[in-house]
Order: C-alpha cells, then sequence, then structure tokens
C-alpha cells in the first residue's frame, strides 16, 4: 500500500489590470471624479473597453459629465409656483384682517344704539 499525501488545493492569483486610462486620470482617483464628472459621478471604464473614462452619474445628475440635473427643469416654475402661494397667502390673511376689523366696528354701532 502506497500513502499519497493529499492534493492540496491549487489557489490561482490572477491580476487585473486596467486599460490605458484617457487624459492620465484613473478611474480610481477622486481627482478623476472632480475633473471629469464635477463631483456628481463615478469616472468608469467603457463596456467596450477603450481609453477615454465615462461618468456614471450620482442619483439626480445625467449627461456625459454629470453636469445636468435631472429636475433642473422644474427650477423656474417650481420656485413660480410657490410664489405665487406665498402671494396667496398674504392676500388672504389681509382678506380676513378687513374681514374681522369691519365686524368689529358693526359690533361696536349695534353696542352704541342698544347703549
Amino acid at each position: 500500500m502506497q500513502c499519497v499525501p493529499p492534493a492540496s488545493p491549487s489557489f490561482k492569483m490572477t491580476t487585473t489590470s486596467l486599460p490605458p486610462e484617457g487624459r492620465g486620470i484613473s478611474p480610481n482617483l477622486s481627482a478623476c471624479r472632480e475633473s471629469q464628472c464635477n463631483n456628481h459621478g463615478n469616472c468608469v471604464t467603457p463596456p467596450g473597453g477603450g481609453t477615454d473614462l465615462l461618468c456614471n452619474c450620482d442619483l439626480g445628475y445625467k449627461g456625459d459629465s454629470c453636469g445636468e440635473t435631472v429636475n433642473g427643469a422644474l427650477g423656474l416654475p417650481l420656485t413660480l409656483s410657490v410664489l405665487g402661494v406665498l402671494i396667496g397667502l398674504a392676500i388672504l390673511a389681509f382678506v380676513l384682517a378687513k374681514y374681522q376689523q369691519r365686524k368689529r366696528k358693526q359690533r361696536r354701532k349695534l353696542l352704541e344704539q342698544k347703549a
């Protein structure tokens, strides 16, 4: 009978090398996020490979360099709507104050007539 040592598991170490980086910027550095993606996304390599880096935009941003906001078109209409509501509330408060003032005057007149 012959003793055979147990087979040791073979470990393969593979290292992945990043493709050549465009413009000398590494996708892992925060400088790429700042310079290429306007601090609103992360740099990623293109799916088919290549030297240029693409931006994977954060939630709420879009575009090649994550410079556009998704709700940017809503800015002006939303501001005008809020302003309109505030002006409407101010007018309503003014009208209610005048109504109460008129009501008090009528009560005083009735009290003066009864006295």
